[in-house]
């Protein structure tokens, strides 16, 4: 294994650990928002606190994005040698990856 393959792995490593990290967050801040949406079906007239809850959650989901979508996917792609591609292959390309992730956040 070269050098640079070994760097992009201990950096993929380190990205899951990031993106594992970033999961949780995600997670807790659905979970919380959910109630919010139980005791405010319309979700009009939040309090402070609940508008914080749920700007917390867009927020969190955006890192998680941003993590899979601009770091993860595009090392996995490097380190399998293929053609990055556009923004648009990219995603393409992540769906498959998705789905997993997205299963398991529903299952929790």
């Amino acid at each position: 294994m070269k050098d640079s393959e070994k760097n992009r792995i201990d950096h993929l490593t380190e990205l899951l650990k990031s993106l594992t990290s970033s999961v949780s967050s995600l997670q807790r801040s659905y979970q919380e928002c959910k109630s919010i949406e139980e005791k405010n079906e319309n979700l009009i007239g939040l309090s402070w606190e609940d508008s914080n809850s749920l700007e917390a959650l867009c927020s969190r989901f955006a890192r998680v994005s941003d993590i899979l979508l601009k770091d993860i996917f595009i090392l996995i792609d490097q380190i399998e040698q293929e053609d990055i591609g556009s923004n648009i292959d990219i995603i393409s390309k992540s769906e498959a990856y998705s789905k997993n992730l997205i299963m398991k956040l529903r299952m929790s």
